[in-house]
């Protein structure tokens, strides 16, 4: 049976093979080929936790929730900065601390374009500066300023903001739906008619002209455009949401 570790659920390499027995046979050999290549790759989807039982895994939760957050993230700073911003942000990633002339190097860009690009993802919350003095008195020219990504701290920020969009989006689709609610009532109907067979196409035509007919096409793309907004902010949502979850110690 599984059981329940510290890493989380943990499973156990036979078992696996007893539970795949139903389907295309896999030898031992093969399976343990799989497992460790699931542990080995570099999102890692597995970690092997012990030997016993032909070797016993857990699926890594937490991890695979920081990499789905962090790849989340990076697509919204490239859609909302562009592709510059998004090396200097996945640079801070990798590299923690920087000052603007480290991120200028690293990056490849010039010194006045690197301090365009952090002050733009700095004015938005998405880095974090600190200012380390060298002395008490805080003069520029004797000051460390220290470029950082605060990754919990932006997932937050950007569910705040997703939980905003969600509520537009689903106000937008209920105004318009109220807007057009009378044709939309009278497509329901024609689309019920026809529903009945060939008898009732004649009366069902007469429901709607070609005008209304036209219009209902130009509703029914806007209101499917909105749903798809919503589909994707709540998968959005959702992400971020897990990997908040997992890094908030639980109240004692």
């Amino acid at each position: 049976s599984t059981v329940l570790s510290d890493h989380g659920l943990q499973i156990y390499s036979l078992q696996i093979e007893d539970k795949l027995s139903g389907h295309p046979k896999l030898s031992s050999k093969e399976l343990d080929q799989y497992l460790h290549g699931l542990v080995d790759d570099q999102i890692q989807f597995l970690r092997r936790t012990g030997d016993s039982g032909g070797g016993s895994y857990t699926v890594n939760f937490g991890h695979l929730a920081d990499v789905l957050c962090q790849s989340t993230i990076e697509s919204i700073v490239r859609e909302r900065f562009g592709n510059k911003c998004l090396r200097v942000f996945r640079l801070l990633l990798l590299k923690k601390t920087l000052e603007q002339k480290q991120v200028a190097e690293l990056a490849m860009v010039p010194s006045k374009e690197a301090k365009e690009l952090l002050y733009s993802l700095l004015a938005e919350n998405y880095v974090t500066l600190q200012e380390i003095p060298k002395a008490g008195d805080y003069a520029p020219a004797r000051t460390f300023y220290l470029f950082s990504v605060n990754l919990p701290q932006v997932a937050r920020l950007l569910l705040e903001r997703c939980y905003q969009a969600l509520g537009n989006l689903m106000q937008r689709r209920a105004t318009e739906m109220k807007k057009n609610k009378r044709l939309l009532e009278k497509f329901q109907e024609y689309e019920s008619q026809q529903q009945l067979g060939n008898s009732q196409h004649a009366e069902a035509d007469e429901l709607l002209t070609p005008a209304e007919k036209d219009t209902i096409q130009v509703v029914k793309r806007v209101i499917s455009k909105i749903e798809r907004g919503e589909l994707q902010m709540d998968h959005t949502i959702f992400t971020l949401s897990n990997y908040i979850d997992s890094h908030t110690s639980p109240l004692v």
